[in-house]
């Protein structure tokens, strides 16, 4: 009998959910219409019942497995939580920082965050693709470096012959990466069928498809399909005429929306994770020509953006199934309910509080970690403001890689905590700064350095602002100030330093057991969940031979768990040497206000640039938390005092920088300055002996963040000399004018060796021109420089002597009151 007629009996006699009848009936038809041209009436019936109950049964046992999958996730998570800060005490409930701590990291878990899961995948990834990245990384425009290279790697992956080796093996290495990734989804619950052939996935933008209707994108992308390869997942046939229209236009509504033609009002959005993707790989291209054409005209990145942000997001994916499951959702809720729950069984009033709040941390986490906060509630507020940020980022932090001087501090503070020699930093980092060391970033590479800024032109961006939605020229001029600035640089090299000396740091003590080494270095693999018998397990891995010494590389552990778990520490321990933005602090600046409303973009420009001092105190703050009693008095001492170091060598690179001689280095203020300033609030320490910023802000206005600034000195500009007007006052336009040219220009305003020439020779002549009292202001300005202690050695007005700086004066005594 067919299911054309035992359907409806099924139904009648309660058997089958209605819903799975409707598809059920709907599958058997489409296959019998597709059968009914290719054999007789009863074989085509017979055929479509037996491959539609062949694909329901597979559909019903990817169900159970994913039910099953996400049980024992959640089971998984309670025990897991159950061991944090060494178990709970009898009769007490689960301390409710466990939860959060399945999210971020957290010294007193030995379990692995989802956060650092999701870093570990990714630089698996990304060490696959190592020789790529380096070929193809990004320039200081944001372009990739050879886009003759980049074209042949999209036409080898397509199968065409290309005359390039080169172009060849990455295409494979590429192959090999999106396979893993494919892989290990399915492992962790997911259900991406292999198909042969391999084509790049698009990043459709949603913009560009909203300018067009549905027909004019069809009769764009049909010539450009291959129709033989282009599956229907639902019957496992090509598609027939009717059936892939239907299927692109609803492709279509769903990129142009973004989602939200697939969604159910009232529900809660989405699917599970494990259901994504298998529907996302039926669009087959004819050729690389045709992919690269379809992706100018409505494509939001480039092949090789495309490809890192295919890397990302499935990278996401990967880790939020592996450690909450098929539908992490449900298990988020869960590790909610679960402290608070237990709270309620065995606690006070105060657990029950704590519990309340970490289970709302532990949603904002995912929120966060998810993209839901990404979300903008007005789509061009947020984009105008993230532009609006950019330019900022351009006209301030030209000069910021001056300040990160204090990154050494906090390198030596965490090879220190860890059991490291300290003494090798800036040989190691000179050694990786230098140009031409493509080989020795590479190798970094399989340890968790130097991807992000080969893959990501903002990644130096991000680690002091945090990410942007903003426009990609914005962008460009934002990242590529950073990079012109050598902060980029510096940030890959010293990130490269410490994961290669965790690395040298593994191997060269993988002939002892876990007893014999030392109690720091000991400590560390603890926080991570490395005990003898994973020591033992990552000590076994036979040495890589690179650049004249071997190492063993976390890629390389035959145990991909122990793998991943040490990746996560090395990644870790790289954050605490050289911080960078986290999931922790995202979520915290990102959940004062809801991008894309005012009151969310006005509290985003309030953190910018606060986001890095931020970043220092939830690591090295909360791991001093962590530690308690005279180890964590002991920590922040060390801590302070080799930031305020680093700081008091940051305050003197910047006067410099300014063209004036070091500050006298024996007053109180000179070290409140420097402490301020190692520690990454540096722009506070102005207001230590003055009562204005180095921007002439007052401390509400600096507090406000530099939007506030600029729109200050705009007011002023307009309205300020107005109603000055308005007074019979002398305006002070030009001088108005003058002052947002010297700080609010990108890249001439703030690059640390161009801003002494703009400001000399451009808007110094300029302001002889307009003021008559030019020369008065400049004699005023340099005696004043001298009774505070120092000097011009680089006048304002070049019409005065030149001459080098006076760096005995740093150790005079400073000027009396």
């Amino acid at each position: 009998m067919s299911l054309g007629v035992c359907i409806p009996e099924l139904i009648e006699q309660g058997k089958i959910p209605k819903a799975k009848a409707r598809q059920a009936k709907k599958l058997y038809d489409e296959l019998l219409a597709r059968y009914d041209h290719e054999m007789g009436d009863a074989a085509a019936k017979a055929a479509a019942t037996e491959r539609t109950i062949a694909i329901l049964k597979g559909e019903a046992q990817q169900a159970k497995r994913r039910t099953f999958m996400a049980i024992a996730a959640q089971r998984d998570a309670d025990a897991k939580m159950r061991t944090y800060n060494g178990g709970v005490k009898a009769g007490k409930p689960v301390d409710p920082r466990a939860a959060i701590a399945v999210m971020v990291r957290d010294d007193k878990a030995s379990y692995s965050p989802l956060e650092l899961r999701q870093r570990a995948v990714k630089v698996r990834v990304h060490g696959m693709m190592d020789r790529m990245l380096a070929d193809l990384r990004k320039t200081v425009t944001g372009k990739v470096r050879d886009p003759a290279l980049e074209s042949d790697i999209v036409r080898a992956l397509n199968g065409e012959a290309v005359d390039s080796l080169n172009a060849r093996e990455m295409a494979e290495s590429v192959r090999g990466a999106m396979d893993y990734l494919r892989q290990r989804f399915n492992m962790a619950g997911g259900h991406i069928p292999k198909m042969e052939g391999y084509d790049l996935p698009h990043r459709w933008s949603a913009q560009q498809l909203r300018g067009v209707n549905f027909e004019q994108w069809l009769g764009d992308i049909m010539p450009a399909l291959d129709r033989a390869r282009m599956i229907d997942r639902d019957t496992g046939l090509p598609f027939s005429d009717d059936k892939l229209r239907t299927v692109l236009e609803e492709t279509y509504q769903g990129i142009r929306t973004e989602g939200w033609s697939r969604r159910k009002p009232g529900s809660a959005g989405g699917s599970s994770i494990a259901n994504r993707h298998a529907d996302e790989r039926f669009l087959h291209f004819r050729s690389a020509d045709d992919w690269l054409r379809i992706n100018d005209q409505y494509g939001a990145a480039g092949p090789f953006d495309t490809m890192m942000g295919h890397v990302e997001m499935m990278s996401r994916e990967i880790a939020a199934m592996e450690i909450l499951g098929p539908n992490p959702e449900a298990t988020v809720r869960f590790l909610g309910d679960s402290v608070i729950k237990d709270a309620q069984l065995k606690g006070d009033a105060s657990a029950i509080n704590k519990a309340n709040a970490a289970a709302a941390q532990v949603r904002t986490l995912w929120d966060e970690y998810s993209g839901r906060n990404a979300a903008p509630v007005n789509e061009r507020l947020a984009r105008n403001f993230g532009t609006v940020r950019a330019v900022q980022t351009s006209a301030k932090l030209g000069s910021a890689v001056l300040s990160a001087v204090g990154d050494f501090a906090m390198s030596a503070m965490t090879r220190r905590f860890n059991g490291m020699p300290v003494t090798t930093i800036l040989g190691d980092y000179v050694r990786l700064l230098r140009p031409g060391n493509k080989d020795d970033m590479m190798l970094a590479m399989h340890m968790g350095a130097a991807a992000d800024e080969w893959a990501e032109m903002a990644a130096s961006m991000n680690r002091l602002t945090g990410e942007e939605l903003t426009g990609e020229f914005a962008q460009r001029l934002a990242s590529g100030t950073l990079r012109l600035s050598g902060l980029s640089r510096h940030t890959m090299a010293l990130r490269a330093t410490h994961a290669r000396q965790v690395s040298g740091l593994v191997t060269r003590e993988a002939g002892k057991s876990l007893e014999q080494l030392d109690p720091a270095f000991r400590a560390m693999l603890g926080r991570y969940g490395i005990g003898a018998a994973e020591w033992d397990g990552i000590r076994a891995t036979p040495p890589t031979q690179e650049r004249g010494a071997g190492w063993i590389l976390p890629d390389k552990v035959a145990d991909q768990k122990l793998g991943d778990k040490l990746l996560e520490m090395i990644q870790s321990e790289t954050d605490f040497a050289v911080p960078t933005v986290d999931l922790r602090t995202r979520a915290a600046m990102n959940t004062v206000g809801r991008r894309g409303t005012w009151v969310g973009e006005i509290a985003r420009s309030a953190f910018l640039f606060k986001s890095f001092g931020l970043t220092v105190l939830n690591l090295h703050g909360r791991r001093m938390l962590d530690m308690g009693g005279w180890s964590a008095a002991r920590y922040a001492a060390g801590l302070t005092v080799l930031t305020t170091l680093a700081g008091a060598m940051a305050v003197q690179m910047k006067e410099v920088q300014k063209g004036r001689d070091p500050m006298a280095m024996k007053s109180p203020q000179f070290w409140g300055k420097a402490m301020l300033q190692g520690g990454g609030w540096g722009i506070f320490g102005d207001f230590i002996g003055s009562s204005e910023s180095r921007f002439g802000t007052s401390l509400g206005v600096t507090a406000t963040g530099p939007m506030f600034q600029t729109a200050s000195n705009l007011a002023d500009l307009t309205v300020g000399n107005a109603m000055r007007a308005a007074r019979g006052d002398d305006t002070k336009f030009w001088k108005g004018t003058l002052q947002i040219m010297r700080q609010e220009v990108p890249v001439a305003s703030s690059l640390w060796y161009v801003r002494p020439i703009y400001d000399r020779l451009i808007l110094n002549n300029m302001d002889r021109m307009i003021d008559p009292d030019h020369d008065a202001n400049v004699a005023r300005i340099m005696r004043k420089a001298e009774e505070d202690g120092g000097g011009y050695y680089l006048p304002p007005d070049l019409s005065e002597d030149v001459r080098a700086p006076d760096f005995a004066g740093a150790f005079a005594a400073p000027p009396e009151e």
